[in-house]
């Protein structure tokens, strides 16, 4: 439920929209209507580490995770 409310408030800041969002355990997905200025990585990048500090900062226990996310993504363009 706090990572789906991270996600949806750093696409605000990013002027994207949230069309669809579904988290698994294993993954998410994630369907944005976004600004054309803004590359799909930097969306990504800013959405993966926004949502990364936050979680370790309210769940100490995250911290000992070498990492939140994997580098990879999908996009359709």
């Amino acid at each position: 439920q706090r990572l789906d409310l991270l996600l949806r408030e750093q696409a605000i800041e990013l002027d994207c929209e949230v069309l669809a969002l579904e988290l698994q355990p294993e993954h998410i997905h994630l369907l944005l209507s976004t600004p054309p200025e803004l590359a799909p990585l930097q969306i990504m990048h800013r959405l993966k580490g926004y949502s990364a500090r936050m979680l370790r900062k309210e769940f100490p226990s995250l911290m000992k995770l070498p990492s939140m996310w994997t580098r990879s993504y999908g996009a359709l363009i």
